[in-house]
């Protein structure tokens, strides 16, 4: 839906879609990264890497570290 939102030209909705999900305590890293995803695209590209890099210190996902960047 984030996705949708952003496509559609609703980026501020789109960004909120994502902090709500990265609000919640039982969000799973996958979803997590899809929400930084949603982030980055939307220009906040600090906030989607220190979200990776957090994922990527805990879980051996290749998205994590390439979004995570050089750091």
């Amino acid at each position: 839906l984030a996705f949708n939102l952003l496509d559609e030209g609703f980026p501020e909705r789109a960004l909120a879609l994502a902090r709500e999900l990265l609000s919640r305590d039982e969000a799973d890293a996958i979803v997590m990264l899809d929400a930084a995803e949603i982030l980055e695209a939307a220009g906040r590209t600090d906030e989607a890497r220190d979200i990776a890099a957090s994922i990527a210190a805990d879980h051996d996902y290749p998205r994590a570290h390439r979004m995570a960047g050089a750091r």
